[in-house]
């Protein structure tokens, strides 16, 4: 492509732009680098709009605004339609309580994933999740 550029615009010959790109060290350096880290990334490829769900918290303790530490911020990957929470505390109470409330208004994910918090695996965030969206069945509009 820019053999062409320059051929039509500067008016010098074909051979002796290709002579440069042979002897150039720079092109010899980009021609001879292959790249050997292959990375094998297969996503979860969502098959209906509530199958996977991502939820990430960002800390804001550095920056708080007024009683809040902390946002929630739940994706759903078929839509990649947001949902931005505030939280008090880093509780599992208080983030089950704003996931319900995401829930109620976005589809149940069957999957929920979350990158960068651990602690929020565990079995007294599953029974207090399904607490709440059975007392919550009614006024979700879920069954």
């Amino acid at each position: 492509m820019y053999e062409y550029f320059i051929r039509d615009n500067y008016h010098v010959l074909s051979a002796l732009i290709v002579l440069f790109v042979r002897l150039c060290a720079i092109c010899q350096d980009n021609r001879g680098r292959k790249s050997t880290l292959k990375v094998i990334h297969r996503p979860i490829i969502p098959e209906n709009v509530g199958l996977l769900g991502q939820a990430d918290f960002v800390d804001l303790q550095t920056c708080q605004n007024k009683d809040y530490q902390h946002i929630v911020n739940y994706q759903g990957c078929f839509g990649k339609f947001v949902f931005l929470r505030a939280l008090k505390f880093k509780r599992a109470v208080e983030v089950v309580e704003h996931l319900v409330q995401i829930f109620c208004v976005h589809v149940l994910p069957h999957i929920l994933h979350t990158k960068n918090v651990r602690e929020f695996v565990n079995k007294h965030l599953f029974t207090s999740m399904h607490r709440l969206l059975n007392s919550h069945a009614g006024k979700c509009g879920t069954s």
